[in-house]
């Protein structure tokens, strides 16, 4: 049985840690990033909370976008490194 607990654990995980903290880092917008990627802000919103999926093209156009800005990330470092960490 999953207690309550459980569930907010599971609800609470950061999605994305790194592309949060540069986003922050920058003061970027949702829509200045959503741009970057060619889509819109709701898409980018349902992809940023896990209901869809990033596309190899629209991972590395963020990849690139914040490289351009002196980062030096690859797609691993903002995309999956999370999922294999406890980031809360």
């Amino acid at each position: 049985m999953t207690t309550i607990l459980q569930k907010l654990e599971i609800t609470t995980q950061v999605t994305f840690p790194r592309l949060r903290e540069l986003r922050g880092k920058y003061q970027i917008t949702y829509d200045a990033m959503a741009k970057a990627m060619g889509a819109n802000k709701q898409q980018t919103a349902i992809k940023r909370m896990r209901d869809g999926d990033f596309t190899i093209d629209e991972m590395v156009a963020l990849r690139d976008f914040f490289n351009a800005m002196g980062e030096t990330e690859t797609i691993t470092s903002l995309f999956f490194d999370w999922l294999f960490t406890n980031v809360k």
